[in-house]
């Protein structure tokens, strides 16, 4: 929990990645499409492969 580019999302790919684990994202506003800028939604490629659930 924090606010928003604290690093977050890198902090739990980076946790996925070493625990093989998946992402499940909790931030209501982006599991809406078209809100990438506004609420800084991790890109295709910060993913790293880590499988994320309900990130549209």
């Amino acid at each position: 929990m924090g606010a928003i580019g604290t690093g977050k999302s890198r902090l739990s790919v980076d946790r996925a990645t070493h625990f093989r684990g998946e992402i499940i994202n909790s931030y209501k506003m982006q599991v809406y499409k078209g809100l990438e800028i506004v609420t800084n939604k991790i890109t295709h490629a910060e993913k790293q492969g880590v499988r994320h659930h309900m990130n549209s």
